[in-house]
């Protein structure tokens, strides 16, 4: 399976004259967030990780991203069965709970590059 082969993640809303900006906003502060999930596993932070997750549940079904928002529902619920995880093996298990979410925020996108301007 190449990465290229991926599909990405779209917005229903996308072409909505009322929401097309901020969806597009969404979609550009996308990589900071992951990066903020990412910063948290590494730092073994389960509470950030799961507020992150729960975060974007909420803004991305506002937003029209429907798949991205179910993912994150189910990694916050990994997330939340975590609690009492010992240190030592926290990172992995956070991790594990939230990859699905990781990979998909990478398929944010806006469906054309004129959406994005």
């Amino acid at each position: 399976m190449a990465d290229s082969k991926v599909e990405p993640l779209l917005s229903v809303f996308e072409n909505d004259p009322e929401m097309g900006e901020i969806v597009a906003l969404f979609v550009a502060e996308m990589p900071e967030r992951a990066g903020e999930l990412r910063k948290a596993i590494e730092q073994r932070d389960l509470e950030a990780a799961t507020r992150i997750a729960h975060q974007l549940k909420g803004a991305a079904g506002g937003y029209g991203f429907e798949t991205l928002g179910d993912i994150a529902k189910a990694a916050e619920r990994a997330l939340h069965a975590l609690a009492g995880t010992p240190s030592a093996t926290r990172r992995e298990a956070l991790m594990a709970a939230s990859s699905s979410l990781l990979e998909a925020c990478g398929r944010v996108r806006l469906s054309t590059p004129q959406a994005a301007a």
